[in-house]
């Protein structure tokens, strides 16, 4: 029962996991998750402390050290120049490499109500994951650091034309999302054990996109399409996307994914010598070690000839 819960019984689900191969990123926030709502039970009187506070992560969870694969600079423009800017997928790609590291929540709550309508030279980038939530009725534990407001993310000035005409092609709003929805979502129902069936509402087009929606596939296959290639043995004879680094993971190397164009930024910053505050505020972040240990590329550095 609830009641007689144990940090031995948390941990036994971690060490389930981990032998099934789960990474220890995945075992983490399982922890993290379990914690909340046992944390809720304490509260409600049904559990006299959280067992999952204290629980260890499994020593045999396997960790992912493998390294992002990133397009060049030489790559990147080539690839802007190919596809342009016309399509939100490439506005979203410019504004996680080169404004302000937009995570997928970032820009599904980007709205156009933040963004110099003017110039289109600066624009606010809303957190969801670090800034909390806002609102009159938002819990204290949950309440936003004020980063958004505070924060001002300049948009560099060959950019600047294609936001506009992103923006135009919206119909010039004042308010609303930067990446509505294009159509209305579609929602898989749940069969639940006992016969019970839920039904989810989808949001409708024009409406906020909500958590699920991810670019990455979209972004290897524009890449794709581009002809931008990292290839493997064979290539040569059977270009495949197996065959492509930057479409399929490897023994040494991860695909194409988001957090590489946020690494790209973060590594471009600490290269330019920008401070770390500067960093942790352009992306987001709460805490400096978080962009040297999920958002890295290799960097070169030297000592000063003077």
């Amino acid at each position: 029962t609830v009641g007689s819960l144990e940090p031995s019984d948390v941990m036994g689900l971690l060490d389930r996991m981990a032998k099934d191969g789960a990474a220890a990123r995945t075992i983490h926030n399982l922890r993290s998750d379990v914690s909340v709502l046992l944390a809720q039970l304490v509260r409600e009187g049904q559990l006299k402390q959280n067992p999952a506070v204290g629980a260890s992560l499994p020593d045999n969870a396997p960790v992912d050290t493998r390294d992002r694969m990133h397009l060049s600079d030489e790559q990147m423009v080539v690839f802007q120049d190919k596809r342009g800017f016309n399509t939100p997928l490439d506005i979203n790609i410019m504004l996680c490499r080169c404004v302000g590291g937009h995570r997928t929540s970032d820009g599904h709550a980007g709205d156009w109500g933040d963004v110099d309508r003017v110039d289109f030279a600066w624009m606010k980038v809303r957190r969801p994951k670090t800034d909390g939530q806002v609102g009159e009725k938002t819990a204290k534990r949950k309440s936003k650091t004020k980063n958004y407001e505070h924060v001002i993310h300049r948009v560099p000035l060959p950019y600047r034309p294609h936001l506009r005409a992103y923006w135009e092609s919206q119909g010039r709003p004042e308010q609303g999302p930067l990446f509505p929805l294009l159509r209305d979502a579609v929602t898989t129902p749940m069969h639940l054990k006992g016969g019970t069936t839920v039904v989810r509402a989808g949001g409708k087009v024009g409406g906020r996109k909500g958590r699920g929606t991810s670019y990455a596939k979209a972004y290897r296959q524009a890449v794709w399409e581009a002809g931008i290639y990292n290839p493997m043995p064979g290539f040569e004879q059977k270009p495949d996307k197996s065959l492509c680094r930057f479409q399929t993971d490897t023994d040494t190397t991860r695909r194409l994914t988001f957090h590489g164009l946020r690494a790209d930024l973060n590594a471009a910053l600490i290269e330019a010598g920008v401070s770390a505050d500067q960093r942790i505020l352009q992306l987001g972040h709460t805490q400096i070690t978080t962009g040297h240990q999920n958002y890295m590329k290799p960097i070169l550095v030297g000592v000063p000839d003077e």
